[in-house]
């Protein structure tokens, strides 16, 4: 199988830093390797796909094997990576949003009809947004179809498990326990 004109211009670069080392022609300057690099763009364009490589269902059912259900006996890790993920689809938020959630009581609402606010900490400036806006906030609402792919029935679990060594200015994600050493 012939290589793709990025991964020639990928070897091109690591061999270019090599020749400029002892002062020899840097042949990422060379005319004719450009051209024929150029000629190899244009007879294997990049092809974009525009279907996702991944499958939801098989991540949402994946989601739903041992690993994960049931939530009291995950693993706060398995909980704790369930729960961003269904967070992070049902808020199309950006990783850094995710991170910058606070279970703070100040960035959290409660409704009545089961559905929760959540705001990223106060000073969290994300990269499409102006600081005049103040935070961000997202809100969702517990899905009736099965409690294991609800983000909120995951995050009320999450918030329990992780309640006894959460303090009030932790972010909504925990870290891993340290392990202990012996």
């Amino acid at each position: 199988k012939a290589f793709c004109p990025v991964t020639i211009k990928g070897y091109r670069s690591c061999i270019a830093r090599v020749y400029r080392l002892p002062g020899a022609p840097d042949p990422g300057s060379d005319p004719r390797l450009s051209s024929l690099i150029n000629s190899y763009d244009m007879e294997r364009p990049k092809v974009t796909s525009l279907i996702p490589k991944w499958s939801l269902k098989k991540v949402l059912t994946y989601l739903q094997s041992d690993t994960y259900v049931p939530l009291e006996t995950a693993s706060e890790q398995a909980l704790r990576e369930k729960t961003v993920f269904l967070l992070a689809l049902a808020t199309a938020a950006r990783v850094s949003e995710l991170h910058a959630l606070s279970a703070r009581t100040d960035c959290m609402r409660w409704d009545e009809d089961g559905s929760v606010v959540l705001a990223t900490c106060p000073g969290f400036v994300a990269k499409n947004r102006l600081p005049a806006w103040g935070a961000q906030s997202f809100t969702l609402h517990p899905l009736r179809l099965s409690p294991y792919t609800c983000p909120v029935t995951l995050l009320k679990a999450y918030l329990r498990r992780t309640q006894a060594r959460r303090k009030d200015t932790d972010p909504l994600f925990l870290p891993d326990r340290p392990k202990k050493t012996t």
